[in-house]
């Protein structure tokens, strides 16, 4: 008890209730746990953003000539990741389920097997998705189709290694190299690497939605969402600078503006998200329970399990040496002291007891 309580049992205690009241256990238990639920939601998120993030450059990079992603663009995508993540997912308020779940050992990872099935499955489908627009992202949307101006006669409409901007060398007739300029977009390429950084935002806003439950077979992502309005606000906001972003970046964050199609048929890949998370949760749990991240142990549960460990050995010992001054009291004493013997025995095993 915070007011009654004396300052002794405050110090022994691990919950201090301030108001005096039992009914306070209930909310800091329903909070406590809030906390922790929030923080797995985040990490889900973030680690899915990694994963594909990370294979997507690696590929893009060592595949072809230029990265699908930018620096900049990068750096805008880790502004979602960590700061607008954190922001949306962390501020979601508690409901009466949580206290209808079991208690959370305290060596449990704090990644667990539903989460690694959630982030796998996701990542998957992402990764798929972003390599088909790749490498067959120009034939599916007739992206070969732009007007290419200035152009070499002998370049065929869509070319891999031509930069994003260029112009024909005006030096000699014999070495008409790429230069870089911009003034003469490449529209066909900067529309393809467009398209696929807008597919990747927008697969993360939808993701973003879909690590709000971590439930094993919780289907309804949208259930509370609007409990939360710094959320809605954070989602809204993200969505408006990623269209602000794709319409009027320009050469410095290395994009044109898209149609409406082209708009529509991304927004569709970053919907389908939830779709397929539906799919996701219904592959058994069961396969990923060995795939675990170890976690260092808590120094509180290591103290105890070497305190645990000493007071084993010290009784241990302690038993030995009580039999052992039995023995020798025995053989001491067999010459008629045998009941000097038997009571130095007797309270040498009260003393093991």
């Amino acid at each position: 008890m915070g007011i009654a309580g004396t300052e002794v049992a405050k110090d022994a205690s691990d919950i201090v209730l301030l108001d005096d009241n039992f009914a306070s256990i209930e909310t800091a238990i329903l909070w406590g746990r809030n906390i922790y639920q929030n923080v797995r939601k985040f990490l889900q998120f973030q680690l899915t953003v990694n994963v594909v993030a990370l294979f997507i450059v690696f590929i893009g990079s060592v595949v072809l000539r230029d990265p699908p992603l930018t620096s900049v663009q990068m750096l805008w995508v880790n502004l979602i990741m960590d700061t607008c993540g954190a922001l949306a997912l962390a501020t979601e308020p508690p409901g009466p389920e949580l206290l209808k779940q079991k208690p959370y050992p305290r060596t449990e990872s704090i990644v667990n097997p539903v989460m690694i099935r959630n982030i796998l499955g996701g990542a998957i489908y992402q990764m798929t998705v972003l390599l088909v627009l790749l490498f067959a992202g120009v034939e599916i949307f007739k992206l070969d189709q732009f007007p290419q101006h200035p152009v070499p006669e002998d370049s065929p409409d869509y070319n891999q290694e031509a930069p994003f901007y260029y112009k024909i060398n005006a030096g000699t007739a014999e070495d008409p190299h790429w230069i870089t300029d911009t003034a003469s977009p490449n529209l066909s390429k900067l529309t393809h690497y467009t398209m696929i950084f807008h597919s990747f935002v927008l697969m993360q806003i939808f993701n973003e939605i879909n690590s709000r439950k971590l439930g094993e077979r919780d289907f309804n992502v949208l259930s509370g969402f609007f409990n939360n309005g710094l959320f809605i606000f954070i989602v809204l906001i993200t969505i408006a600078i990623q269209v602000a972003i794709v319409e009027y970046g320009g050469a410095s964050l290395r994009t044109v503006p898209l149609t409406i199609e082209q708009h529509l048929v991304c927004v569709a890949i970053g919907l389908f998200t939830m779709i397929w998370c539906i799919f996701v949760k219904f592959i058994p749990v069961s396969l990923f329970a060995k795939v675990t991240i170890s976690d260092e142990v808590p120094d509180e549960i290591q103290l105890a399990k070497q305190s645990s460990f000493q007071r084993l050995v010290s009784t241990r010992t302690h038993k030995s040496l009580v039999r052992d001054s039995n023995a020798s009291l025995r053989r001491n004493y067999s010459d008629g002291s045998d009941q000097l013997a038997e009571s130095l025995s007797r309270r040498n095993n009260n003393a093991i007891n």
